[in-house]
């Protein structure tokens, strides 16, 4: 775990949690990664994690078993024509100071044990920092500071239930639960499940017993923010087109495949004051007439 300590010289942080972007898939929905990169560098308060798996690196010449030569983008093909295109997208943000660190995710991961961590080579050349797979920052705001724990994150049992609700409930209790185990903070956030939830802080009552031998109802601190990041992979997707030769290919998005259910794609951004305390969140998402 990484740990870093950043300054924030304004009195309340519009904090973009950026995760799964998947770079290189026919099914990354590029436009949205450029409209959501647009609104960080508008907003005056905007800063960002980039939260792993920014590509999708499962390009050709890649040991990998998942590899699809038909779920390929057209111009994001080799991991030389990906890389250039995340820079492209990416290096704007980090030469306006809007990005607080990068994160490797499990698609990173694949070609690091193969090549090298490029991801650090990137960082780098950025002049941002580089949080491995997880990290502690602390914030320095004008009246006070808060510690954000983020990690890539990892799957949940129950992640994929058929039931919503249960689905959410099960993700509260696994990020209560593992996360807080991981590291002391005010706000955690993660991503990898593709899933776009946030639980803010919230009073809480517990019955505990008294001096006097009575059960009293006793407020306790607030819990911690937990967010799930999003991504821009298309949950539910297929395509087909034809190539120079006239002949017809398709091909059919992970998450079709496996069945999973339709989400939305998009971002989670957190607004924290000049004290560092929670504000309130918001999910980020683009409407398909908006593309």
């Amino acid at each position: 775990m990484e740990y870093f300590e950043k300054t924030i010289k304004l009195d309340k942080l519009h904090l973009y949690g950026l995760w799964d972007p998947h770079l290189g898939s026919l099914f990354c929905r590029v436009d949205e990664v450029i409209k959501i990169v647009d609104m960080i560098l508008k907003d005056p308060y905007g800063k960002c994690i980039i939260g792993g798996d920014t590509g999708d690196y499962i390009v050709a010449g890649i040991k990998d078993r998942r590899f699809d030569v038909n779920a390929l983008s057209p111009e994001f093909k080799t991991f030389v024509e990906l890389e250039r295109g995340i820079r492209r997208i990416f290096k704007p943000l980090a030469d306006e100071g809007k990005i607080l660190h990068f994160h490797s995710g499990n698609h990173e991961e694949v070609l690091i044990r193969q090549f090298g961590d490029f991801m650090a080579a990137m960082c780098d050349d950025f002049g941002a920092d580089y949080g491995l797979f997880s990290a502690i920052t602390k914030l320095y705001m004008p009246k006070g500071s808060c510690k954000i724990y983020s990690a890539h994150g990892a799957g949940f049992t129950g992640s994929r239930s058929n039931d919503p609700d249960q689905r959410t409930s099960v993700l509260k209790r696994f990020l209560e639960t593992k996360m807080q185990r991981k590291a002391v903070a005010d706000f955690y956030l993660m991503g990898h499940t593709h899933m776009l939830e946030g639980f803010p802080p919230v009073d809480d009552i517990e019955n505990r017993h008294g001096p006097d031998g009575r059960w009293y109802a006793v407020n306790v601190p607030k819990k911690p923010f937990f967010g799930v990041c999003g991504s821009y992979l298309a949950p539910w997707d297929s395509k087909k087109w034809k190539d120079e030769n006239g002949d017809t290919h398709g091909a059919v998005c992970y998450g079709e495949k496996k069945m999973y259910d339709p989400a939305p794609t998009g971002s989670l951004m957190v607004e924290i004051d000049e004290c560092g305390k929670y504000i309130s969140h918001k999910k980020i998402t683009f409407e398909p007439k908006d593309l």
